[in-house]
Parts: C-alpha cells; structure tokens; sequence
C-alpha cells in the first residue's frame, strides 16, 4: 500500500504544471544563481585589471628611479616584473608581484637616503619620468578604493562555492589599505629627494601628495 502511495506521488509531481514546481522551495547555493546579489566573479576580474594596470606602472616607475640612481639590477628586476603581470593574473602571480615591488620599494627607499654624487641631465631625467609613472600608478590605485569596499562587502556574503573561486579577489583586497600608504609614502619621499637634487618634479606628481 505505502508503495502505491510513493508511486503515485511520483507521477502526480510529474504531471504537476510548472508553476507548481514554481513553488517548492529552493536550497541556497545550487540551481541558478540569485540575481539580488553581485556577480562576484566580474566583480573580482574588474579588481584585478584595475590592479594590474596600477602596479604595472608602479614597477616602472621604481624600474626608472632605481636606474636613475644607478641601481640597474634592481631595475631590471622590477621592469621584467612589470611586462610580465597581465590582466588573468592569479593570485600567485600577484604575491610575486607584491613580494619584487616590496623588495624594489625598499631598495629605492634606501637609494633616497643614501648619499649621492651629482646625477646628470639623463638620470635627471629618467628619475622625472620614474615620477610620471608613480603618480599613475598611485592615481589608479586609489581610484580602486570603492571597487575594494564593494569587493569585500560582497565576501562577506559568498557561498562556500564561489569562495574558492574568489582568492586573487581577496588577497587584493586584503593588501590594498597597506599598500596604497606604502605608495602614498613613497611618492612623498621620491619629490623630497627631487626637489633636493634639482629634478624637475612634474605636476602629476605634486598632485597626489
């Protein structure tokens, strides 16, 4: 008798129209996504090209001041880093990238307090031209700064599904609010070493700070 009932349950849900379906309650996290909430995922491709197109500006700036300063190793270093980050960059590749500007950053710092012989009109001018691309750089990646917020509002609410697909996402939003201060100090600490050298400090650069 229960077996008759079962089957017969069965087909009456078989036949049941659609609305009815319709109905039935749904399990968060399966069958078609909610459209309430943000698509993550655009969300996190749009974060990391703004990211990209930031730090590729930054590695070449530090690419031009270090060279300007005669550090041409640490230079190469950082421009080969630069070329190579693309806008499908993982988060592996953009803690590779993080780990060479920090190296760099702290490289350049250095150069900046160090004593220096007199810099000829070339290196005066590739260190002005290092400036252009850190003011650049510095002006994307404080533009990103809602991005971030949205980003980071909408993890809170992920799925243990997407959230393994969201990683390079996170890690950007995680290191952002240190390393938009580091790129604040640094472009404050590069025109102070410019305006006692005698290099042209473009507008671009006075801007930011």
């Amino acid at each position: 008798m229960k077996n008759r009932i079962v089957v017969t349950a069965i087909v009456a849900l078989g036949m049941a129209p659609l609305g009815a379906w319709a109905q039935l309650p749904s399990v968060p996290g399966f069958g078609s996504k909610s459209t309430g909430g943000p698509d993550l995922v655009a969300s996190q491709t749009g974060l990391v090209t703004s990211y990209v197109g930031a730090s590729k500006d930054v590695l070449t700036s530090q690419a031009k001041m270090l060279a300007a300063l005669g550090l041409k190793d640490q230079a190469a270093k950082a421009q080969a880093e630069s070329d190579s980050l693309s806008a499908g960059a993982t988060a592996g590749n953009i803690k590779d990238e993080e780990a060479v500007q920090s190296d760099e950053s702290k490289a350049l710092s250095d150069a900046l307090k160090a004593p220096v012989g007199t810099l000829d009109a070339e290196s005066k001018k590739t260190y002005t031209q290092g400036l252009v691309f850190l003011a650049a750089g510095l002006v994307k990646y404080s533009g990103m700064s809602k991005d971030v917020d949205a980003f980071r509002s909408g993890l809170s609410g992920a799925s243990l599904l997407q959230t393994p697909k969201l990683q390079t996402g996170a890690f950007i939003v995680k290191s952002f609010p240190g390393n938009l201060q580091n790129l604040t100090e640094t472009m404050k600490n590069a025109v102070a070493f410019a305006h006692s050298h005698g290099i042209e400090v473009p507008p671009e650069a006075t801007a930011v700070i």
